[in-house]
C-alpha cells in the first residue's frame, strides 16, 4: 500500500501500488506564522488521518522515502509503535527527514559517507544502513529487527 498526498492522483491508477491513500500533507512554503501554523494545521490533521488509516490496514512496517508527505504516515507509525524506517537519497538529510529521524527505527541512505548529528541521538540496537548493507541485508533486517521488534 502507498500512502501520499493527494500528488499521486496525477498518476491515476498506473502507480504501482496494492492501494493508495491520501493523506493532507503540506510543505512549509513560508517563515511566516500564519504559514507556520497552517502547514502544522495540515500535518497534525494528516497524521491523525494516518493514525486511522494504520488502524485498519495494520502494516507490518511503515517505510518513508522523505518529503512532507512521509511526516504523517511515519509519524503516525511511530505514535501507534510500528516499527519504521526513513530512506534518505541525499548527501544532507532534508527536514522531513530531520525531523522524522530520532523517532524511527532505522535510516537507510545512498551515500557511504552521510553524516548527520541525528545519527548520534539514538539508542542502541538502532539502525544506520549504508547502500551495500541495504541491499544484501535489507530482507532480514525487516524481519528480524523491524517486524519483530
Amino acid at each position: 500500500d502507498l500512502a501520499t498526498d493527494e500528488r499521486a492522483e496525477r498518476y491515476g491508477m498506473t502507480f504501482p501500488a496494492r492501494r493508495i491513500h491520501i493523506v493532507t500533507s503540506a510543505t512549509v512554503r513560508g517563515r511566516d506564522p500564519v504559514s507556520l501554523a497552517r502547514t502544522a494545521a495540515l500535518l497534525g490533521f494528516g497524521t491523525l488521518q494516518a493514525l486511522r488509516l494504520l488502524g485498519r490496514v495494520t502494516p507490518s512496517a511503515v517505510i518513508g522515502f522523505g518529503g512532507y508527505p512521509t511526516v504523517p504516515p511515519v509519524l503516525a507509525a511511530t505514535l501507534r509503535n510500528i516499527p519504521t524506517l526513513i530512506h534518505e537519497q541525499n548527501a544532507v538529510m532534508g527536514r522531513a527527514n530531520r525531523m522524522l529521524a530520532p523517532r524511527v527505527k532505522a535510516i537507510a541512505t545512498s551515500f557511504f559517507d552521510f553524516r548527520s548529528s541525528i545519527l548520534a541521538s539514538h539508542e542502541p540496537g538502532w539502525m544506520f544502513l549504508r547502500p551495500n548493507q541495504f541491499n544484501r541485508d535489507m530482507a532480514p533486517i525487516i524481519r528480524r529487527r523491524l517486524i519483530s521488534a
